[in-house]
């Protein structure tokens, strides 16, 4: 069964510099109108019929972090179609390459702390800034996001 912490959500979308992990591939993860594009994907298989499934992992093991990586829906059937050439640990490196690319970006914006700030806006559900999270989620979805835009978006919220 498909049971993703809120965490691990969080975690894959904010390291993923909302791009699909395959190299080379351009697609967005949720494009400029907000809507979710990527999918999340088992490195190692749910169910036992499926890709590069390992029986020696638990349920809650195959559902954690480090057995997900994020697709746009092309290279998610083809990773899953041609399993044989996309291995378990070729998608642990297309994923971990993602995450280097994206920690290393012309801006150097920390995935970790971009992380931190969305899990600290959602803790004030009940505050007025619960909007910045739409903000959070352009800033996302550009690929080359400028320190000022950061700065603008914390001014709007402040006026």
């Amino acid at each position: 069964m498909r049971n993703y912490s809120q965490q691990t959500i969080k975690r894959l979308f904010s390291l993923s510099g909302n791009l699909c992990a395959f190299p080379d591939c351009d697609k967005l993860i949720v494009n400029s109108n907000g809507t979710i594009i990527g999918e999340i994907c088992h490195i190692n298989a749910l169910n036992e019929n499926g890709p590069r499934f390992n029986d020696k992992l638990s349920e809650s093991k195959l559902n954690d972090f480090e057995n997900l990586i994020l697709l746009c829906p092309t290279c998610h059937t083809t990773v899953d179609k041609e399993f044989n050439i996309y291995t378990t640990d070729k998608l642990k490196q297309f994923k971990n390459q993602q995450i280097d690319k994206f920690k290393n970006n012309e801006y150097n914006f920390d995935p970790e702390n971009i992380y931190n700030q969305i899990n600290n806006i959602c803790n004030y559900s009940a505050s007025p800034r619960l909007g910045l999270i739409s903000r959070f989620a352009i800033c996302l979805s550009v690929s080359s996001v400028s320190p000022e835009f950061f700065m603008t978006v914390s001014m709007t919220e402040r006026s």
